[in-house]
């Protein structure tokens, strides 16, 4: 009798132990899964900001043509020499700096002189 209460308790500790090993694993695959779903998402975040920032670039690029065209127009109408004063207006010796100065106005941050 005393040998079965024996066997029993053993197998009772044994069921116990097997219940905290599945706990204790679901518990560390949700914090896993947890960890997984963040990283997608700031992964979603960082690949959302490069795809508006390549849009605003590409929106800048087509807006800086446009401006140019009707600078070389209105220039053209007035009989002035178009390359030399295109070639004054057009800034693209440090086309990184146009860029940044872009961004910096889109997110309402001040302009650096």
């Amino acid at each position: 009798s005393s040998l079965e209460q024996m066997q029993m308790t053993g197998i009772v500790k044994q069921n116990s132990n097997d219940d905290r090993s599945r706990s204790h694993s679901l518990r560390r695959r949700n914090a896993n899964n947890r960890e997984i779903n963040r990283t997608r998402d700031n992964l979603s975040i960082t690949n959302a900001l490069s795809v508006l920032t390549d849009m605003v670039i590409e929106n800048q690029q087509r807006q800086q043509v446009r401006e140019m065209d009707d600078l070389r127009r209105r220039m053209l109408l007035k009989g002035k020499r178009s390359d030399v004063m295109l070639a004054r207006a057009q800034d693209d010796s440090n086309p990184d700096q146009n860029i940044l100065l872009l961004l910096r106005r889109v997110l309402g941050y001040p302009e650096e002189n």
